[in-house]
């Protein structure tokens, strides 16, 4: 009888246990929303306090200043803004915090129908390998399963569409091998050099073990042997062929004589999302020339993500920049080219400084920013300019960081810049 109240008590113990335990379990996980308290609530406030959305004090309670700052935070990253805190947007902001290494693979999947920063990431990286031929817009639409669809194929996975954790740890080491053979290579040999194409004019006869001779209309000729056709021997027949194809001028001279392709206006105008946002890289320098002025200065783009938000290198790329804009600062919208890299791009920029201080240090949370922006982390990487914090530049279907939009206006000048670029400079 004891041993049967004790099976008993200890069957209890273990019902009482799962129960419970699933209860705390399902409370860990529950999205938090407009009435949720507790620590959970408090952690989730010091972030958001932290990366400037909140500027209240930590109270446990999930108010109406809660869901609002979630919802900033939401639509800055291109998440459904509902202010509500789920496993996707609390995925987002420990990413944000650092707490989390992967954009893509802080989500265990994604799938047709998805919104949000990671779907983001991921078409970004689909884009730089090829696959997908639209703008990252963070919605896994028709277009994005097909290059997932494509890709899985390729590389003999499973063609479902969607990214699970393989397909997105593919994904992953094919970017770090796209990133390896993107090092600079060794130089070109001279008999890579060589390889010139003998013109329509040219004759030549070849037998095993004679020489070949090419001749041109100009009467000038090269003996080539098979022992003589290395690197040396052959890069002077190729000089000498391309010598006679010119009529006698050094193929410089001759190359510069053939005329240029003309670029078009696509040439200049280079979508943001997949192509600029890689080319012109966070720490990276470009000049800025503003085509009504003809003045230009000297820039890094420090931070952004839906545009290049850039700060001056120097004081005088400051003046520079204030003069172009009458002597102040102004939110007004110009047509300019950004060169970096060798590429001229078309871009529009805004010259009013926003969102930091140049005297505290970079990343820290200030309460109260330049350009009337109020407490958050001061984007001001750059020191000793004369700007507080940064200012924007927008490409070819670039976005605004507080509505996630295309802005019409900075696309209309994005494509006048383009426009202007095939009239004043040469292919």
């Amino acid at each position: 009888m004891r041993s049967f109240r004790t099976t008993i008590a200890m069957l209890l113990i273990v019902v009482v246990t799962m129960v419970f335990g699933s209860t705390i379990a399902s409370a860990s996980s529950e999205a938090l929303k407009t009435g949720s308290e507790g620590s959970r609530v408090t952690a989730l406030q010091k972030d958001l306090i932290q990366l400037g959305y909140l500027s209240s004090d930590p109270t446990g309670y999930y108010g109406d200043l809660t869901a609002e700052a979630v919802k900033k935070v939401q639509k800055e990253y291109g998440y459904k803004a509902d202010g509500i805190a789920g496993e996707t947007t609390l995925s987002l902001i420990d990413r944000i915090m650092g707490r989390e290494k992967s954009s893509a693979g802080a989500s265990k999947l994604l799938k047709e129908g998805d919104e949000n920063g990671h779907v983001k990431a991921f078409q970004s990286d689909l884009i730089r390998l090829g696959y997908l031929e639209a703008e990252a817009t963070g919605y896994f639409g028709p277009a994005t399963k097909e290059a997932v669809i494509k890709l899985q194929k390729k590389n003999g996975y499973e063609a479902d569409g969607i990214a699970g954790s393989s397909t997105l740890a593919l994904v992953d080491k094919l970017i770090e091998a796209k990133n390896t053979s993107s090092a600079p290579k060794a130089p070109v040999t001279a008999v890579e050099s060589a390889q010139i194409t003998v013109p329509a004019v040219a004759t030549a006869s070849t037998t095993d073990g004679v020489p070949a001779t090419i001749t041109s209309g100009a009467g000038l000729s090269a003996n080539v042997t098979a022992e003589s056709a290395g690197s040396a021997g052959l890069a002077a027949a190729a000089t000498a062929t391309a010598i006679a194809a010119s009529g006698g001028d050094s193929p410089e001279k001759a190359a510069a004589a053939k005329p240029k392709e003309a670029k078009t206006a696509s040439d200049y105008a280079l979508k943001w999302f997949g192509k600029v946002e890689d080319i012109f890289a966070r720490g990276d320098t470009a000049t800025v020339y503003d085509i009504a002025t003809g003045k230009s200065f000297k820039i890094k783009r420090t931070y952004g993500s839906n545009h290049a938000d850039c700060e001056t290198l120097t004081k005088n790329d400051t003046a520079i920049m204030k003069k172009i804009y009458g002597g102040t600062w102004s939110w007004e919208r110009r047509a300019v080219i950004v060169e970096v890299g060798g590429l001229k791009i078309a871009a529009c920029m805004t010259g009013y400084p926003h969102a930091g201080s140049d005297k505290y240090a970079a990343n820290r949370t200030l309460s109260s920013r330049s350009g009337g922006y109020g407490r958050g982390t001061n984007l001001d990487a750059v020191k000793g300019n004369n700007m507080n914090g940064v200012f924007d530049i927008h490409f070819l279907g670039s976005r605004n960081h507080y509505n996630n939009k295309v802005d019409p206006k900075h696309q209309e000048l994005v494509k006048e810049a383009a426009e202007w670029a095939t009239k004043h400079y040469q292919a």
